[in-house]
């Protein structure tokens, strides 16, 4: 169905909570070509090579999905999630974007929120998807980039008085990152959703 898509050059979605449903395998979903390589992401996008040059892997610790070498950086930025069966292709599975009073130490950790019935679907969705990637003997790891320091801004308050304010600029880039993601992988977007286009 995916070849015959990208054939006729067919949008289409597959979103990973309908692969949890159906109990579909990694195997499955890697073989499938849903998924785009980081590999081929960066040839099609080369402005993207020398932005997206930071990783850090994914384990799980205590039954919570975690990085033991993701720098504590507090950047805003943006990432890719990808996994990988054999250590040479890292398929890309989820964008998204990180704001700088979190970096993307502190945005991995609250994708731990998932394990807990009050987290979100994304968060339980992302614990149930890297736990079963990493049991099943795949490497699961962020590439990202770290934007430059965002200067602060002032507004007025409800009351007329000024204050600073961090203004989140990430937006933008992560609809951009949808975009050139789309148009690599025959507008077929991540597993993990297509709400930022």
């Amino acid at each position: 169905m995916v070849t015959l898509a990208r054939q006729a050059k067919l949008p289409i979605e597959v979103e990973f909570k309908k692969l949890l449903e159906l109990n579909i395998s990694l195997q499955r979903i890697v073989v499938s070509d849903i998924c785009l390589t980081l590999e081929v992401f960066l040839q099609n996008n080369k402005s993207l090579q020398s932005l997206f040059t930071c990783s850090c892997d994914l384990v799980i610790e205590n039954d919570v999905v975690k990085s033991n070498n993701c720098h504590p950086e507090m950047f805003q930025g943006l990432y890719v999630l990808s996994i990988s069966p054999d250590g040479r292709n890292d398929y890309i599975v989820k964008l998204g974007s990180f704001a700088e009073t979190q970096g993307l130490f502190k945005r991995i950790i609250s994708f731990g929120g998932g394990n807990y019935e009050t987290g979100s679907l994304t968060n339980k969705w992302f614990q149930r998807f890297i736990k079963i990637a990493i049991r099943d003997g795949y490497r699961a790891k962020f590439t990202y980039f770290n934007n430059t320091q965002q200067q602060k801004i002032i507004v007025k308050d409800l009351n007329g008085e000024e204050i600073e304010m961090m203004p989140y600029v990430m937006r933008p880039l992560e609809t951009q990152l949808f975009k050139l993601y789309c148009e690599s992988n025959d507008s077929i977007p991540p597993i993990f959703g297509s709400n930022c286009l």
